[in-house]
C-alpha cells in the first residue's frame, strides 16, 4: 500500500506572536531542535512514503521555512498556498487536491516531542481497520478526546474538540487506510460547514467515519510532551529536555550529607559524568540552606542539568530545594517510589537521605531507574504546569 505522509504547517501561530517570538512557529527552537523537526521525528516512515509539507508563501519568503524543509527532507514536497485557512482540515484539502495520492493517508498535525516515534507505515497491515488515531491520557481542555469502546479498548466510539470527555486525548497524529475516502468525507464537512469554534477540524471527519459504522483505531502511546503554546514550549525546553539525558549533574548536602556526596561524586566521575560539587565542602556543622540556593541558582543557569543532594533524613534538602524557584524536588525512599518519581513528577533535583542510603545503591537506581524510565508528559505535564506558574 502507498504511503503519504502531511504536515499541515500554515497556521499563524499568533499565541508565539503574542509571547515576542518573531520566527515561524515551525521554526522556533525547543532544545536543539525545531519545533517542527521534533514534529518530523515523531513518526517512523520509510524512504518511499510520500511526504508532503503544506506552507503559506509569506512563511517562505520571509522565514525561508521551504528551504529548511527541504534541506531536512530532501525528497519531500512544499505546497504553498496563498495565505490562512479555516483549519488544519481545510489546509490539508488545498495542499493536496492537485496532487493525486493513492494509498493511505497520514497526517501530523501536532506540536509534540515523541521519545519513542510512531511508526506509520504498519497502522493498517493485518487488520480490518478504516482510520486510526495516535492518543495519549491527558485532562487539558486545549486538546481533541476520544470516548473509547468498553468490551474492544482498541476501538473509538466518538471524537469531539476541546471537550474532555475521557481521559484518552489525541496527539494530533491521525492516519486513513484510503486518501480517497478522506477527501469525500472531508470535501462534505466542507460543503456542509461543520465547524467547531469556527474552524474545520480533521477530527470531524473521524465523526462522519463513525455514523458510517467505520472502524477507528486509538494508539495509545506514553511519554508525550507538547510544545503547542509558548507555556509548554518553556515547561518542555527548562525541566523536560534537560532531565532526558543529564551530561552534566549538580551536587550539594550539609555536614551530616557530605561524605555521601562525595563518594557518590566519585562514582559519577568514575562513569564519566561531568559534575559539579556546591557543597558543602567538609563534616563541619552548617546549614544546608545556605548551599542548596545556591545549587539550584546553578540549575536555573543551566551550569547543569540535574542536582542531587544529599542529608540525613534527605528531608531537609528536599523541603529547602522545593522553596526554590523553577526546582522540583523528590526524596524517594525506594526504587518503586524513584521509578514514580520519575514518570509522574519530572525532577530535576534528587535528594537522598545519607541515614538510609548507600552511595553504591543511589548510584545504581541513578544509572537502572532515572536514566532508562523517561516522565511521561501528558496529564503529569499539565498538572506540574499548575503547580510551578
Amino acid at each position: 500500500m502507498k504511503q503519504n505522509l502531511i504536515f499541515p504547517l500554515a497556521g499563524f501561530g499568533n499565541r508565539f506572536k503574542d509571547a515576542g517570538h518573531i520566527q515561524t512557529k515551525p521554526l522556533i527552537h525547543a532544545g536543539n531542535k525545531t519545533i517542527v523537526e521534533w514534529a518530523i521525528e515523531a513518526v517512523k516512515f520509510n524512504s518511499k512514503t510520500r511526504v508532503v509539507f503544506i506552507v503559506r508563501k509569506d512563511q517562505c519568503i520571509i522565514n525561508g521555512l521551504d528551504s529548511y524543509l527541504k534541506q531536512r527532507c530532501p525528497n519531500s514536497e512544499i505546497i504553498k498556498l496563498d495565505g490562512p485557512t479555516n483549519g488544519s482540515l481545510e489546509t490539508v484539502l488545498l495542499g493536496i487536491r492537485d496532487l493525486s495520492l493513492e494509498g493511505c493517508l497520514h497526517i501530523n498535525t501536532s506540536d509534540i516531542v515523541l521519545p519513542n516515534p510512531v511508526c506509520l507505515n504498519t497502522i493498517f497491515d493485518n487488520n480490518d481497520i478504516d482510520a486510526s488515531t495516535v492518543t495519549f491520557k491527558a485532562n487539558n481542555p486545549s486538546y481533541s478526546y476520544c470516548k473509547i469502546n468498553e468490551t474492544n479498548t482498541n476501538l473509538v466510539e466518538y471524537m469531539v474538540e476541546k471537550e474532555i470527555i475521557s481521559q484518552t486525548a489525541n496527539v494530533g497524529i491521525y492516519s486513513f487506510k484510503s486518501v480517497n475516502k478522506f477527501i469525500e468525507y472531508a470535501n462534505e464537512i466542507l460543503l456542509s460547514n461543520t465547524r467547531v469554534k469556527n474552524e474545520f477540524y480533521i477530527s470531524s471527519v473521524f465523526d462522519s467515519y463513525i455514523k458510517d459504522d467505520k472502524k477507528i483505531q486509538s494508539l495509545q502511546v506514553t511519554d508525550v510532551h507538547i510544545i503547542g503554546t509558548p507555556s509548554e514550549l518553556s515547561f518542555f525546553t527548562k525541566f523536560v529536555l534537560p532531565t532526558m539525558n543529564p551530561r552534566t549533574i549538580g551536587f550539594v548536602s550539609d555536614h551530616s550529607g557530605f561524605w555521601f556526596k562525595d563518594q557518590l561524586i566519585s562514582l559519577f566521575k568514575k562513569e564519566n559524568f561531568k559534575t559539579i560539587d556546591y557543597g558543602c565542602f567538609s563534616e563541619m556543622n552548617c546549614d544546608y540552606s545556605d548551599y542548596v540556593p545556591i545549587a539550584c541558582q546553578g540549575l536555573r543557569d543551566s551550569e547543569v542539568d540535574l542536582i542531587i543532594g544529599s542529608c540525613k533524613s534527605g528531608q531537609g534538602v528536599n523541603i529547602c530545594a522545593n522553596h526554590q524557584k523553577n526546582i522540583i524536588s523528590v526524596s524517594p525512599h525506594d526504587k518503586n517510589q524513584f521509578k514514580y518519581a520519575r514518570k509522574h513528577n519530572c525532577p530535576n533535583f534528587i535528594t537522598f537521605p545519607s541515614n538510609f542510603w548507600k552511595p553504591k545503591d543511589a548510584f545504581d537506581v541513578y544509572k537502572n531507574v532515572f536514566k532508562n524510565i523517561h516522565f511521561e508528559g501528558g496529564r503529569h505535564s499539565t498538572r506540574i504546569q499548575k503547580m510551578i506558574s
